[in-house]
């Protein structure tokens, strides 16, 4: 075990001695039950729900408690409208929470010991303990153009619960062998790594082999703070991308402190990064790079909440080894700390806003600051430090009256440079996958989604990105891939750097999906992608119908 690691988890054992509180582990970011709980919100036009959407993973208590809410609360359920999908899903999440819902359990159980609830098959619950185990697969075929051929074959399992409901944990592991793609393909040469997942292998006729796994414990040493150590995701932001922390990179480990009272919810994130862009070969150690975040989020009135967000990257170096105990302090600037070591760290400052101006409507942005001056703004001479990434956007749910259609809009800037620094060792990466926008900078990018739940167990979705981006070239650093040095264009030319500069590349993104939900959490999916990328230099065009069941799987982020 590294030192991070001994820090991290050192931690971890201080406050376990002492008393702690109810535990459970999350809900994922990606997961659907999100995209539920940021519709019933804006339908409520209110944020009065101690849920902060805004910092994604969240706890699976606040969400029973939100749920807990509306069913004792005839008003809150009339303010929200209900739909006949609505009630669904929100069985459906009630039988997701059988920790807490007795609603869940099964009337026809398999052998009197499987399936006992409906949400797990198998499961044991009593005051001091709760177990839950499922298996985890994912089965996909599909064409595309080319005689190119898609394939996943995923299979594993999930372990979580709690201890006298103090303790909660959670594991997921599964086995993987994948042909993704053309663009997919393209991607991993890229960036010398399989998009969403870390180490993986190669195998016969371009296959993918590759283990997924995933686990942490969370306690609260007080009833307003709840603690997690581990590998997982987060998320920060409201909108299809984040430009602050996405989920798009493989999982880190991390501690995470989550405090929450009156109508603040404060988060720090003491992370552990790996680099992959300068290794030895087979049998050598890939690099750490360490992060240390804190981001604030407060809902200022009932309709409008505000988010700050302040972040920091460094690596071992000859004066340091392991993890910078300075960062370690949860309250304080870290861009004081870092002058007073005299250190050169990566650190970027973040915001995040979203307002509800009436009910079914969510407007929500971001604002990125990697490194920024505002006389060299004002002098617009294209300097390479204004690293900034901007976006805006909106959701419009039972648009125009129609009962779940929902409909979002986004646009997203991205200026050059951003996410980079000195050495990749700084770069806001992880196994070199942007922890933001996962096309990484230099970019403009327009997106729409357009999404029909009429029918309860059926959901359609329609995508749409445009995205024009300044492609890095053999002779030049554009700006584009955040593992490059950014130092080198600050002396070799500082000044002349222009949105959209080298090979100016446009994307089209388009997606028609259906999913239908054949029992609690087993899924079938059929889509059918069109991906085009052209420039001077390229035209690839990729045209591909897939279908895949699954069970207890989420989907794969492959949307750049």
């Amino acid at each position: 075990m590294n030192k991070s690691s001994i820090i991290f988890f050192g931690l971890f054992l201080v406050v376990c001695l002492s008393k702690s509180y109810g535990q459970d582990f999350n809900i994922e970011s990606s997961s659907h039950i999100q995209e539920w709980l940021d519709r019933w919100e804006a339908k409520s036009g209110i944020l009065k729900n101690d849920l902060f959407l805004d910092f994604q993973s969240l706890p699976r208590q606040k969400v029973n408690d939100y749920l807990t809410k509306i069913q004792n609360s005839d008003s809150f359920k009339i303010s929200l409208n209900l739909s006949k999908s609505d009630v669904f899903w929100m069985n459906y999440l009630r039988n997701e929470l059988s920790e807490y819902q007795d609603s869940a359990i099964s009337k026809k159980p398999i052998f009197n010991n499987f399936y006992t609830y409906k949400n797990a098959l198998y499961t044991v619950k009593d005051k001091d303990f709760c177990l839950i185990v499922n298996p985890v697969f994912a089965f996909e075929q599909g064409r595309g153009n080319n005689h190119n051929q898609i394939f996943r074959n995923t299979k594993g399992f999930e372990i979580k619960g709690n201890l006298s409901n103090k303790l909660g944990f959670y594991t997921y592991l599964t086995d993987n062998q994948t042909l993704n793609a053309n663009y997919v393909n393209d991607y991993a040469a890229q960036y010398h790594t399989l998009p969403n997942e870390g180490y993986h292998k190669y195998t016969t006729l371009g296959k993918n082999d590759f283990i997924n796994a995933r686990a942490y414990i969370t306690f609260s040493p007080i009833k307003q703070i709840r603690m997690q150590f581990g590998n997982d995701k987060f998320v920060i932001g409201n909108g299809y991308r984040s430009l602050i922390m996405s989920d798009f990179a493989k999982d880190f480990l991390s501690l995470r402190i989550n405090t929450q009272f009156w109508r603040l919810n404060y988060q720090n994130i003491f992370a552990e990064f790996i680099d992959v862009t300068n290794t030895g070969g087979v049998g050598t150690v890939y690099n750490r790079k360490y992060g240390a975040f804190h981001s604030l989020s407060l809902d200022v009135t009932k309709w409008w909440n505000v988010g700050v967000m302040e972040g920091i990257l460094f690596f071992n170096n000859n004066q340091r080894q392991g993890f910078e105990l300075n960062y370690l302090n949860p309250i304080m600037f870290y861009r004081s700390a870092e002058q007073n070591l005299n250190s050169v760290d990566n650190t970027l400052i973040g915001a995040n806003s979203y307002i509800l101006p009436a009910k079914n409507i969510k407007i929500y942005g971001q604002l990125l600051l990697d490194e920024f001056k505002i006389s060299e703004l004002k002098h617009d001479k294209g300097w390479a430090g204004n690293k900034y990434a901007i976006q805006a956007g909106i959701k419009y749910f039972d648009v125009f009256g129609l009962p779940n259609v929902d409909l979002q809009v986004e646009g997203n800037y991205v200026r050059p440079y951003v996410y980079s620094s000195d050495t990749s060792l700084q770069s806001y990466t992880n196994f070199n996958q942007p922890i933001g926008h996962p096309a990484g900078a230099n970019l403009e990018e327009a997106i729409g989604i357009l999404k029909i739940n009429s029918f309860p167990k059926l959901n359609l979705s329609f995508k749409g990105v445009y995205r024009i981006q300044g492609k890095d070239s053999l002779m030049r650093y554009n700006g584009e891939n955040p593992n490059l040095n950014y130092q080198a264009i600050l002396k070799s030319h500082p000044y002349g750097n222009l949105m959209l500069q080298g090979i100016k590349t446009k994307v089209i993104y388009l997606e028609a999906k259906a999913t239908y939900m054949i029992k609690h959490n087993l899924f079938l999916d059929f889509s059918f992608i069109v991906r085009k990328e052209k420039n001077d230099f390229i035209n690839k065009n990729d045209m591909i119908f897939n279908g895949c069941l699954r069970y207890n799987f989420l989907t794969q982020n492959f949307v750049f």
